[in-house]
């Protein structure tokens, strides 16, 4: 080291020099004990925390089984795994979906995560993305943080700008480019939808999974957060762990959103399962698992009576 070769006194300066080394000893043992974020004034922090969009992409990824880049069907063992495949990149440059169904590799077994797995309906349109099974939700379930929901300082519906335009970009696959995550979501979750040349809806039918009842006018149809936007930021996207692209993602995801009736939608305003249930309890099995689901993806907490709610309402299920 060289702390030992520079210091230099004159004669009769031993005490003086003991009391350097001493000094220096010191200093080294307090290096060597601050941690490595600290050494590196906090950088070694910042890269090992992602972001909460990172995460997220990083276990739907996991489900997907290797490949050099080129899927086709026989590269996996369920429709859940080729549906992953097909939301990371909704063009389908791997001819998953052949007759655009959004059900891609249709003669695979359903496999977790399959809309073909729900026990209670009415399901949601086949394009949205499958939630988990009851039984894996469950498990997630008891995985999630619990926590007292949060403060809502700080929070207003700006913090997560949404409706964004070129919807492909979140996930979304919509016909021309021109649409939004709104338009793309009444697409997606609809029944023989027309749009005219400006991606704006002109017909088509809608199922209410919260009331069951079939819409036919799209102003009636909210595009709904599943787990609201509010109820995020209490339980997690409100801190300093989440980017403001972070929560521009999560209020643009497809995994977030579904289309429900607008008054429904807005009797359930920012509430969660503890407060607010879909009127139609044929639907508790499906919101419940959408909702857990999400809340572990976005790595966002439980309170302790949302929590029983939730397992509650998997107790429709049916299935175990």
């Amino acid at each position: 080291m060289t702390f030992w070769t520079g210091v230099r006194v004159k004669a009769g300066g031993a005490i003086r020099t003991r009391a350097v080394i001493l000094v220096l000893a010191f200093a080294l043992v307090i290096v060597g004990c601050a941690s490595p974020q600290e050494r590196a004034g906090g950088a070694g922090k910042e890269n090992a925390a992602r972001s909460a969009q990172e995460a997220k992409s990083s276990r739907k990824d996991a489900e997907i089984p290797p490949s050099d880049g080129n899927y086709d069907c026989a590269d996996f063992e369920t429709q859940a795994q080729a549906l992953a495949v097909l939301n990371r990149d909704p063009s389908d440059p791997h001819y998953l979906d052949g007759d655009g169904d959004g059900i891609p590799c249709e003669d695979l077994p359903p496999g977790e995560g399959s809309s073909a797995n729900s026990p209670s309906g009415p399901a949601t349109a086949a394009g949205a993305p499958p939630p988990p099974s009851a039984r894996k939700a469950l498990s997630m379930l008891d995985g999630l943080p619990v926590a007292p929901s949060g403060s809502l300082a700080g929070y207003s519906r700006e913090e997560f700008p949404h409706w964004a335009s070129e919807a492909a970009r979140y996930g979304w696959n919509e016909p021309d480019g021109s649409c939004d995550v709104r338009d793309a979501a009444l697409i997606r979750d609809g029944e023989g939808v027309e749009i005219d040349g400006d991606c704006s809806i002109t017909a088509g039918s809608w199922l209410d999974p919260y009331t069951g009842r079939t819409l036919t006018d799209s102003s009636g149809v909210d595009i709904d957060h599943v787990v609201p936007l509010a109820n995020a930021w209490r339980s997690g996207a409100g801190s300093a762990a989440w980017s403001n692209a972070d929560r521009e993602m999560y209020a643009n995801d497809p995994e977030v959103l579904l289309s429900a009736d607008a008054g429904a939608n807005r009797a359930k305003g920012d509430k969660g399962p503890e407060a607010w249930k879909p009127p139609n309890q044929g639907y508790w099995c499906e919101y419940a698992r959408r909702w857990i689901w999400i809340k572990s993806d976005w790595r966002l907490t439980v309170n302790p009576a949302e929590k029983s709610s939730l397992r509650q309402m998997l107790g429709t299920c049916g299935d175990g």
